[in-house]
């Protein structure tokens, strides 16, 4: 070869270099929203029959997957197994003040979200079965940066009171945090120190998350978390995980189910297609890549599968659950509860309707978020090995209707 062909050969092969990194720039790249860019398929191939197939067959889970490694029980059996309660020194090093590797058998499961989406329902519901233990409220410390106190609580709440029972190893404990996935160190806490714990998921039509999670605000009268509608709530008020110094804030962007969820790392996140999903609900602040991947098993569900009124699909979801869960017996059946306070009849003349037309910029965004997360949810998250869910081809009928505006 001459040295001047192998010049031109050099430099057109750098060029075809220059021109996939650019290409595979533009595609990844994280812009800041706000507000965020319509809903647009375009780009994504076979998106249409995604959107609209019906028939759709999910291959069944096995959620027997679900099952800790052999090493890790025979581990489990012998610390709950002894016929003692173990030390608080089991799990924590006062003097170091770090937790031990055992911590991660202090909580077997957690209904980690989303707030208004049923996880009230679910985490009493789940606490009615004889071999569940709860901490029976809401524990929201697991947002915050204290490993000595979040140890010391799960062990006085969820080991102390049932360590003693004779079918200690049997039992299943657990908490529920709906803003558990909503902050990077709720994330860190499963996915590097409680390990073990099964992760438990409900989310909602964002349209209906948004109008239930309003006019609960008003109920409990936080109406300092509220800001003026219609456009003091769309986009993402402060930037980040919505946010570490306040998730509780309402703004559309609390909504963004799909965004916190793939901060799991569940999915390859090297498709194109699944980048046009996820990257306009990033922005510089938004950043994961540094996140370990979240090794634990997720149970899946939307809001309508607890309250579904077939009665074969009822069963097998509460038999998907106790055997996700690792439990020898049935649930009794689903019972509805409503979250505490929600009859106060306080500022009852200020509930919304979001319906209405005054609030069509809101669900403009909200759908703009639905459409999205439909087909993220749908075509990578319910993909994942290690993502379990009961009914597939019914949830996925369920979250197909999340790219139709509920209200038209």
């Amino acid at each position: 070869m001459s040295r001047p062909r192998w010049r031109v050969e050099r430099l057109a092969l750098l060029a075809v270099v220059v021109l996939l990194v650019h290409t595979m720039m533009t595609s990844v790249s994280l812009p800041t929203l706000s507000p965020y860019p319509l809903f647009d398929c375009s780009g994504i191939t076979n998106a249409t029959a995604v959107l609209h197939s019906s028939s759709r067959q999910f291959i069944h889970k096995d959620v027997r997957d679900s099952k800790r490694s052999t090493k890790s029980e025979k581990e489990r059996l012998q610390l709950l197994g002894s016929g003692t309660v173990p030390t608080i020194d089991t799990f924590w090093i006062k003097e170091q003040r770090k937790p031990t590797p055992k911590v991660r058998f202090l909580v077997d499961y957690v209904v980690a979200g989303f707030p208004k989406c049923g996880t009230t329902a679910l985490g009493h519901w789940l606490s009615s079965h004889p071999l569940i233990k709860d901490t029976a409220e809401e524990e929201h410390h697991i947002l915050m940066k204290d490993m000595n106190y979040t140890t010391n609580r799960l062990y006085e709440s969820l080991l102390l009171p049932w360590g003693t029972d004779e079918n200690m190893t049997a039992v299943v404990r657990g908490f529920r945090c709906p803003h558990q996935l909503h902050t990077e160190w709720g994330i860190r806490m499963l996915s590097q120190v409680f390990t073990e714990t099964k992760v438990i998921v409900s989310v909602r039509h964002p349209v209906w998350w948004f109008q239930s999670y309003y006019n609960y605000r008003l109920e409990q009268n936080e109406t300092h978390l509220l800001k003026d509608l219609p456009n003091g709530l769309i986009g993402n008020l402060k930037g980040n995980f919505a946010s570490d110094k306040s998730p509780w804030i309402l703004q559309t962007a609390t909504g963004e189910f799909h965004r916190y969820l793939s901060a799991m790392k569940k999915t390859p996140m090297t498709d194109p297609e699944e980048i046009t999903l996820l990257s306009p609900f990033w922005n510089r602040n938004w950043n994961i890549t540094h996140l370990p991947r979240m090794p634990n098993p997720v149970f899946f569900s939307e809001i309508s599968q607890l309250s579904d009124k077939n009665i074969t699909r009822r069963a097998l979801f509460r038999k998907d659950l106790q055997t996700f869960l690792g439990l020898p017996s049935e649930f009794p059946p689903i019972r509805h509860v409503r979250p505490q306070g929600t009859d106060s009849g306080l500022n009852q003349d200020k509930r919304i309707n979001i319906c209405d037309e005054k609030y069509a910029p809101v669900r403009a965004e909200l759908m703009n978020v639905a459409r999205h997360a439909s087909l993220w949810l749908r075509k990578y998250f319910m993909e994942s090995k290690s993502v379990y869910f009961s009914s597939g081809d019914f949830l996925d009928e369920l979250l197909q209707k999340w790219m139709d505006d509920p209200c038209q």
